[in-house]
This record gives structure tokens, C-alpha cells and sequence, in this order.
């Protein structure tokens, strides 16, 4: 996967996730896929497979930004 779970806490406190989850890894999977998808969705003249699919030594910083903050949005907006 793009970006791995453990690296959602450069954005969020573990504290954080876990009370928007209840510590389920499988939220947290479905939010950073859907993110990723939004993320693919603003950049359709790109080759978005290639950004996605690269492994970790390939991924720049400000790759990760968007698809790190988006997934912690989409899990709080669904526990509203």
C-alpha cells in the first residue's frame, strides 16, 4: 500500500486514530484507500497508477501530505 498505517502518525496522534476507530486497522485501510482515490481523482492527467504503486524509497515528502491528512477527514466524517 501506498502509505502504511503506522505512517498516519506524522499526521495524527495514535491517541487520535484510535478514538476515531476504535483501533479497527480496517477503517483505517478503507480511509487510506479512499483517500487515495480522491487524491487520483485531482490529479487525472498524471499517471497516478505509477505514483501510487511506487515503494517506499521511491515516494517524495510532498507526495504523502494529502493522502496522509485525507483518510484521518474521512474516518472523523464518518463517526459524525
Amino acid at each position: 500500500m501506498f502509505i502504511e498505517i503506522e505512517e498516519m502518525r506524522t499526521v495524527v496522534f495514535p491517541y487520535q486514530m484510535c478514538q476515531v476507530t476504535d483501533n479497527n486497522e480496517k477503517d483505517i485501510t478503507i480511509a487510506i484507500t479512499k483517500a487515495i482515490e480522491e487524491v487520483k481523482g485531482y490529479l487525472g492527467r498524471y499517471d497516478t497508477e505509477k505514483v501510487f504503486t511506487s515503494i517506499l524509497e521511491e515516494r517524495t515528502p510532498s507526495s504523502l501530505v494529502l493522502p496522509k491528512l485525507l483518510p484521518f477527514g474521512i474516518l472523523c466524517k464518518s463517526q459524525m
